[in-house]
């Protein structure tokens, strides 16, 4: 449990930082050509961490942990032995 625990961090936070290097390096010229490099680096950072917290918010909620349950119970049920 301890392993899947740690490769799923290690995999999240690959994510979360080739995201954010995308976003500080290459969508600033990508998605807000017309802006100067600084606003348009401080836009793509902006949206990346309001990704970012809506991620976190929606799993503390109740809708998100609700929308959540079903299917974490259709993936675990096939790898958790029946007695």
């Amino acid at each position: 449990m301890a392993t899947a625990s740690m490769i799923g961090t290690i995999i999240e936070f690959y994510d979360f930082f080739s995201y954010g290097t995308a976003a500080a390096l290459v969508f600033n010229t990508v998605y807000f050509p017309e802006l100067v490099a600084a606003q348009g680096t401080a836009l793509a950072v902006s949206r990346s961490s309001r990704g970012r917290s809506a991620r976190s918010c929606s799993g503390t909620s109740a809708t998100g942990s609700a929308a959540d349950a079903p299917s974490c119970r259709r993936c675990c049920s096939w790898a958790s032995p029946r007695s």
